[in-house]
């Protein structure tokens, strides 16, 4: 079950969070630890709920990570909670930067997204950071099945 929320903005901080209405929660049958797939015009991402607040009335607000990968300029957004996940055995990634990345920051983002347990799926996007600025992360292709998760095991290809 998809709902549409609205936008809020950002927490401080990284790590593919997000902080989600409590009636937006009650709706979906969401707490504190679900991951859940969120869909944009601009962009999709992941995140896991970190908190349920009473505060924000039918609405979502995220880490920066997630924020730039859903497109800033977007208010409503489709939230989807991910009921269950495999293990992914080989992903497809592609990297945008406005600085030249070594290979050892590639592997720190997806060692990032492997440790935050955020479900990926095929045009998955993200942000991290590295000592040059922001970096993005597309997921081009997940195999065999998704949404799926990242582990120490999964093999990557860049292209």
């Amino acid at each position: 079950m998809y709902a549409l929320v609205r936008l809020r903005g950002y927490v401080e901080g990284v790590g593919y969070r997000a902080v989600v209405a409590s009636d937006v929660a009650d709706a979906l049958g969401l707490k504190v630890g679900d991951a859940v797939r969120l869909e944009a015009p601009d962009g999709s991402s992941s995140a896991r709920i970190s908190a349920i607040s009473k505060d924000l009335k039918s609405g979502i607000m995220v880490t920066a990570d997630v924020y730039m990968a859903l497109g800033a300029k977007n208010r409503a957004v489709l939230l989807k909670k991910v009921e269950r996940a495999f293990e992914a055995k080989v992903v497809r990634i592609g990297v945008a930067s406005d600085a030249p990345l070594n290979v050892e920051e590639v592997k720190r983002a997806l060692s990032f997204i492997s440790s935050s347990r955020i479900p990926i799926f095929t045009n998955f996007a993200g942000y991290f950071y590295t000592d040059r600025g922001w970096a993005k992360i597309v997921i081009k292709a997940v195999e065999p099945r998704e949404p799926a998760y990242i582990s120490a095991s999964t093999l990557a290809h860049l292209g």
